[in-house]
């Protein structure tokens, strides 16, 4: 988060199990992507970390992987799918 807050150049930015120590500077995104998984049965970072960021970037999408734990080990799937139409969109580039 910080990174990209930090670099105009970053076009989006996607997280995996996000803590909001830290992500205070999540508003300068300005309106950049966000696109964030986080397993609900995340045993180290509660599902409530990522809800938090989001609502200081005031923008992107939440993906709950459901029966998930921290490592998101059973979301594979789930995780490359949504990777597959969302990473082509923001970076405007065609998809295959």
């Amino acid at each position: 988060m910080r990174v990209a807050v930090a670099m105009d150049e970053v076009s989006g930015v996607v997280t995996f199990a996000t803590q909001s120590a830290g992500c205070e500077v999540a508003p300068g995104l300005r309106g950049r992507p966000l696109l964030m998984f986080h397993g609900d049965a995340d045993e180290i970072l509660p599902l409530e970390s990522s809800q938090i960021v989001a609502a200081m970037a005031g923008v992107g999408e939440l993906v709950v992987c459901e029966g998930d734990g921290h490592l998101l080990a059973h979301s594979a799937t789930l995780i490359s799918n949504r990777l597959t139409d969302w990473l082509p969109a923001v970076l405007g580039t065609p998809t295959a």
